[in-house]
C-alpha cells in the first residue's frame, strides 16, 4: 500500500491539511546547507584525552566543560578534588580548567595494580 493511498484514509481535514503543507514545502526556496560546527569539545578537549584510558566518554567532557564554565562565569572559584580518578582522564580534564590559585586534588582508594593491559 502507497503512502498516498494511507493518506486519503485519514479525516478529511487531516489530509487536506496535509496537502496544503506539501505544496507550501515544495513550493518553498531550497534550505541552505548548513555547515557543521563541532565546536572545541570535538576539536580542541576530546582529542587531547583520547589517549588516556578509561571511561569519561564524549558526552562526559561535554557535561564537566558545561558545569566547570557555567561556575566560572558565575564567579565561583576554588579547589578541586576528584575521588576516585581511575587511570586520570577526567582529571585532565578538570586540570585544563584550573584557574590561577586553584588546587587539584586526586584521590584513589585502590592502590592495586591494574590488569587492564591493551
Amino acid at each position: 500500500m502507497s503512502l498516498r493511498t494511507l493518506a486519503r484514509r485519514l479525516p478529511g481535514p487531516v489530509y487536506r491539511s496535509l496537502q496544503r503543507l506539501h505544496r507550501r514545502l515544495a513550493s518553498s526556496a531550497p534550505t541552505p546547507a548548513l555547515t557543521p560546527n563541532p565546536g572545541p569539545v570535538l576539536t580542541e578537549l576530546a582529542p587531547r584525552l583520547a589517549g588516556i584510558p578509561g571511561w569519561f566518554n564524549l558526552d562526559d567532557i561535554a557535561h564537566f566543560t558545561l558545569v566547570l564554565r557555567t561556575q566560572e562565569s558565575s564567579g565561583l572559584a576554588g579547589d578541586l578534588l576528584e575521588i576516585g580518578c581511575y587511570h586520570g582522564r577526567s582529571a585532565a580534564l578538570l586540570a585544563m580548567h584550573l584557574r590561577a590559585g586553584e588546587r587539584l586534588l586526586l584521590s584513589d582508594a585502590f592502590d592495586l595494580p591494574l590488569d587492564d593491559r591493551p
